[in-house]
């Protein structure tokens, strides 16, 4: 099969005053094309610096990149220069952020804006780029997109913002959307609307998607494949109703546990007791080990690898293994 996105090994770590972070310690992960993926866990487990790694986002030093495989569309980005990647980014990869206000320059109009990255990867004249320009404000479902072209990033309100982020992200027609948490700081009705737009949109443009969330519930209605990710690691892999169905690792079951079950439901949630490991040193056990329930079962000396349960689940956890055995 040839993947869109394969990851062998990824490691990423920050050399800070105090030490060394290590915050990604050994991400593998494969995507396939026009699939939606979903990577969720707490934050600091490793989402959104996983995907500024592949990206060459991420100022290096003090951030320090290594891995055995990166490759987009069978082209491995690890040799890739910083121009070479800039040629990527915006065209064939683009990633929505957190908060669409900073990631607006606000001396700009946003028609500027967007026209930015069809200067920088296609020859479009300026006429030509003003009207896609106009045509995605429309299909993002932003009102007068032609008069709203000449206004600011401050002129709008943090959900038409993030529907302005969309459509620079789409601009250029990406092969891979990478959406880093877009609809955090979204009240629950525009975040059901932007997650709408993005599977809309997904389908109509025939394009993959990564979506970075902390909310299982969230993931829930997007996504085709779910990354469960824990202390910089992959802890559990699985087909979103398989994995809401059969969940395996200890965390993702503490993570479904704290779900809101409805309106009507007395049972109190049951947080995941405990703090998320400071990653000033590798993890030399499983990395939820102090956390977990079951902890006094396990007596290894190692972080579990990840191991296939079947073609569609994979899990880090020693205790699926022994179980297993």
């Amino acid at each position: 099969m040839s993947w869109l996105l394969e990851i062998e090994n990824l490691e990423t770590r920050f050399k800070i005053a105090k030490g060394t972070v290590h915050a990604v310690n050994g991400v593998s992960l494969k995507m396939q094309r026009r699939e939606t993926v979903g990577i969720v866990g707490e934050s600091g487990c490793g989402k959104s610096v996983t995907m500024l790694s592949i990206l060459g986002l991420l100022p290096q030093p003090p951030a320090m990149i290594t891995a055995n495989k990166v490759e987009f569309d069978g082209k491995d980005l690890l040799h890739y220069s910083a121009e070479e990647l800039r040629g990527i980014r915006g065209d064939r990869v683009s990633m929505i952020f957190q908060d669409p206000m900073t990631s607006f320059n606000p001396v700009l109009t946003v028609g500027r804006q967007l026209m930015e990255p069809l200067e920088m990867h296609t020859d479009k004249g300026q006429k030509e780029s003003e009207e896609l320009a106009r045509e995605m404000l429309a299909l993002v479902g932003i009102p007068n997109p032609k008069q709203r072209l000449s206004d600011y990033p401050h002129q709008f309100s943090g959900g038409m913002r993030q529907r302005l982020m969309i459509a620079m992200a789409l601009i250029c027609d990406p092969e891979l959307l990478i959406a880093d948490e877009p609809t955090t700081a979204l009240d629950v009705t525009i975040q059901a609307q932007i997650i709408d737009l993005v599977t809309r949109l997904k389908d109509r443009m025939k394009m993959s998607v990564i979506w970075i969330s902390h909310d299982l519930a969230v993931v829930a209605g997007i996504a085709d494949r779910v990354i469960v990710m824990y202390g910089g690691t992959i802890v559990e892999e699985a087909q979103i109703d398989m994995l809401y169905e059969n969940p395996r690792h200890p965390y993702t079951i503490g993570l479904l546990n704290s779900l809101p079950k409805g309106v009507d439901n007395e049972k109190r949630l049951l947080p995941i007791g405990g703090m998320p490991p400071i990653l000033m040193e590798k993890p030399k056990l499983c990395p939820f080990f102090d956390r977990c329930e079951f902890a006094q079962r396990c007596n290894h000396d190692e972080p579990p690898p990840l191991i296939q349960i079947n073609e569609q689940h994979r899990v880090a956890c020693w205790l699926q293994m022994d179980d297993a055995q």
